[in-house]
């Protein structure tokens, strides 16, 4: 084996560009011509977002047939049950990205609580797989900015920090995104456990299994901008 040529896509699997084929450890891993061409054009790329089209285009080699999108859902996720562990992810508008398995990236998620906690941002996490999408991870940030402690946060719904004040624009659109399982980005009024108003601007993302291509969980950044919004009240109350 010339290890020049191998790339290993991941943990213990590794693609032989040499012999075009797939391997586990020592053993070959059998493949379809389709999910040879797959791997070919996506390890050409990879780190890229490659279009649902162009990858049907390659994979198929022709450009008599017509295009069919769930062909090539089929067949990412025919190998990603056949790979496991190969992180292809989605994105929206109809993109794939192959992202190559290294060293470094099985380090980052060994360290991936820590950088949570330690992030300068608050960040929860809810399950939308439970009743009423429930707090599930709330790092120390969140609990320094809302004063509560892990304990009165977790298995409630985020919106016990509205406190009661609903009738919020910003809440209608947070609501309809995630109902829609849709990204948002939006500033709304919550509520210390003291009490305190917090303008809070949040940031709301469906996190996805890439391999059931499945909702599960959302991921919520909330930045604190009370000290701006104030200020852009006076300075109407001035004007």
């Amino acid at each position: 084996m010339d290890k020049n040529k191998v790339t290993y896509i991941a943990e213990n699997f590794y693609w032989d560009g040499d012999l075009k084929k797939l391997f586990i450890e020592n053993q070959e891993v059998e493949l379809s011509v389709s999910q040879k061409r797959l791997i070919t054009y996506m390890l050409k790329n990879a780190n890229k977002a490659l279009q649902n089209v162009d990858i049907f285009y390659e994979v198929y080699n022709s450009m008599d047939r017509e295009f069919n999108e769930k062909s090539v859902r089929n067949l990412i996720s025919a190998l990603r049950k056949l790979i496991p562990s190969i992180n292809i992810k989605n994105d929206y508008g109809g993109y794939y990205t192959l992202v190559t398995y290294t060293q470094e990236n099985k380090e980052f998620k060994k360290y991936l609580f820590e950088i949570l906690e330690q992030s300068k941002n608050a960040i929860a996490l809810t399950d939308p797989n439970q009743f009423d999408n429930p707090i599930i991870y709330v790092n120390q940030a969140f609990l320094d900015l809302f004063g509560y402690s892990s304990e009165e946060l977790l298995g409630n719904n985020i919106r016990l920090l509205n406190n009661g004040d609903t009738t919020q624009e910003g809440l209608t659109q947070l609501k309809k995104a995630i109902r829609a399982e849709e990204f948002i980005e939006v500033n709304i009024r919550e509520y210390s456990k003291k009490g305190d108003l917090i303008y809070d601007e949040i940031t709301i993302s469906p996190i996805l299994d890439t391999q059931r291509e499945k909702l599960v969980y959302f991921l919520s950044v909330h930045k604190d901008i009370t000290a701006t919004q104030e200020l852009l009240q006076k300075l109407q109350e001035i004007l």
